[in-house]
């Protein structure tokens, strides 16, 4: 997340979240939301966060496409597990109902 990036790198250089809101003219407040993850910063935000920390853009980034990408594949993993227990299912129900209907009566 942006906002953990963004708290741990500013207590591992010692800033306050008053000297990044001064630095970037916005409010301490909105520095508060990003590292809670209430908002995230602007473009133009994080353009000035890297060159005040020392990092590469890439820095905010990263993570979030990689959490993002897990994201996806726990939903399809969960949808194919779905779809193979529905079709063992449908299996199991025509299979049922194909030997109810081809019982004789007596």
């Amino acid at each position: 997340m942006i906002g953990e990036k963004i708290k741990n790198k500013r207590k591992e250089l010692n800033l306050t979240q008053e000297y990044l809101a001064k630095e970037l003219n916005i409010s301490r407040q909105a520095v508060s939301k990003w590292e809670k993850g209430l908002s995230e910063p602007s473009m133009d935000n994080l353009v000035k966060l890297s060159e005040i920390f020392g990092v590469d853009i890439k820095y905010f980034k990263n993570n979030d496409e990689k959490e993002n990408d897990s994201f996806i594949s726990k939903i399809f993993w969960d949808f194919l597990y779905a779809a193979i227990g529905l079709v063992f299912y449908l299996i199991y129900y025509f299979g049922i109902m194909e030997g109810a209907l081809n019982k004789d009566p007596k």
